[in-house]
């Protein structure tokens, strides 16, 4: 088999050509964050926290299939700390997906078998409470 060769999957209906984008995998990804603490003396410290995630279109089937295409996105996180002085409490408010971005995890194109395509969608934006102690 040549280098460049698909072997088996060559010319299969639905399946690879060459000069495809590998199916689930971007081409390019980002992650960036950024925090800062704020000491309040004998009442604790302030954290708070910001995630963002990016990555380029990404393609849900080994053929590229237009209709099973993921556009480009982005997804903002935050989170807010409180640390006790002790350092034995803490609390965290979150908020994943803050800005409620749509977009899809995966998808399988099933619309030559079955006509439709089978997707599950992000989650939308969260609030979550974290209380922890330690001993």
């Amino acid at each position: 088999m040549a280098p460049l060769d698909l072997g088996p999957a060559a010319g299969f209906p639905g399946g690879p050509a060459m000069g495809n984008m590998a199916p689930y995998v971007p081409k390019f990804k980002a992650d960036i964050g950024a925090q800062y603490g704020f000491v309040m003396g004998n009442a604790g410290s302030l954290t708070p926290r910001l995630d963002w995630t990016w990555q380029s279109k990404t393609y849900n089937d080994a053929a590229n299939s237009p209709i099973a295409k993921q556009d480009a996105y982005g997804v903002l996180n935050a989170h807010l700390l409180y640390e006790d002085a002790d350092a034995k409490w803490q609390a965290k408010f979150q908020v994943k997906n803050l800005t409620n971005k749509f977009y899809y995890i995966n998808e399988f194109n099933l619309y030559g078998a079955a006509g439709m395509l089978v997707g599950q969608p992000s989650v939308p934006r969260t609030f979550m409470v974290t209380l922890r102690r330690a001993f």
